[in-house]
């Protein structure tokens, strides 16, 4: 019965790495979806977006995990 009712719990640092490769997608759309979902996690993003604003390789990515520091 508990089984049923329990759901697994998504990675937290899997979620935030993902959203954070979607700054960088093409379609501008899913840039701004992932960019308003990070935004929303807050402070907990901190150390993946400091290192994607250092280090992703896209300008992109760096510019928009910078704004959301």
């Amino acid at each position: 019965l508990l089984k049923d009712k329990l759901h697994a719990v998504p990675d937290f640092a899997a979620r935030v790495d993902g959203l954070i490769t979607q700054l960088g997608d093409d379609d501008f759309q899913t840039r701004e979806r992932a960019q308003r979902d990070l935004g929303a996690i807050g402070a907990d993003a901190g150390p993946s977006l400091r290192r994607a604003a250092a280090d992703d390789p896209l300008p992109e990515v760096r510019q928009r995990a910078a704004q959301l520091l």
